[in-house]
């Protein structure tokens, strides 16, 4: 922190539909530099570790575990680092939850998992693979660890007593009911928004320039 402000990024790494392990390295290339231009709170997009138009693989259990597998190595590569990251995958919610398939958002830091928010409102095509987080609230395991799976997390840092975040994934930010409204009456100051489109193709830009 500087002055009161922290720097806030977002980050677009060109990645490989399905190619888990490329997308991670992809992501730590872009976390490390942030890093070194000073970057506290890091936002990569939605399904950022699989691609968003993975289809009908997303119920491919190869996927799911190469997904996990990536969030695993962002998490050793982070392990030092002083920032809040927030990055996109498919997670298998099991137990309370049942086994079912998740969008959600990571939210990690120095090499921890804080979090799993899940996406809350799907579009028809989202439907067909994924599950609407309203209404989840339970614990699941992912990379070793187990961590909470809810829209309800707020983020307070300890060394900024006046940043609190919340995170909401993609079309939520739309919605009459967004997941953030809630999060404000909680205490949430500021809100994180994850986004990747199924369809969309466009230009690729360099980031932190």
């Amino acid at each position: 922190m500087r002055d009161g402000f922290i720097k806030v990024a977002a980050a677009t790494p060109e990645i490989k539909v399905a190619h888990c392990a490329c997308n991670a390295k992809a992501c730590i290339a872009l976390i490390e530099q942030a890093a070194q231009q000073g970057v506290k709170v890091l936002v990569l997009p939605e399904l950022v570790l699989t691609g968003s138009t993975c289809g009908d693989l997303f119920f491919q259990d190869t996927l799911l575990k190469g997904a996990e597998n990536a969030l695993e190595q962002v998490l050793e590569a982070t392990a030092e680092l002083d920032m809040l990251i927030v990055l996109g995958l498919p997670v298998r919610g099991r137990g309370e939850c049942g086994s079912k398939l998740y969008n959600c958002a990571a939210v990690i830091s120095s090499g921890s998992i804080l979090a799993l928010v899940p996406k809350t409102h799907l579009t028809q095509a989202e439907g067909r693979w994924f599950s609407s987080g309203a209404g989840v609230d339970t614990g699941v395991v992912i990379c070793g660890e187990r961590c909470n799976l809810s829209v309800n997390g707020i983020f307070a840092c300890s060394s900024v007593p006046n940043l609190v975040l919340g995170v909401e994934i993609g079309g939520d930010l739309f919605a009459p009911d967004t997941p953030a409204a809630a999060l404000a009456q909680a205490g949430e100051d500021d809100v994180i928004v994850i986004f990747g489109s199924l369809y969309q193709v466009g230009e690729v830009h360099e980031a932190f320039e």
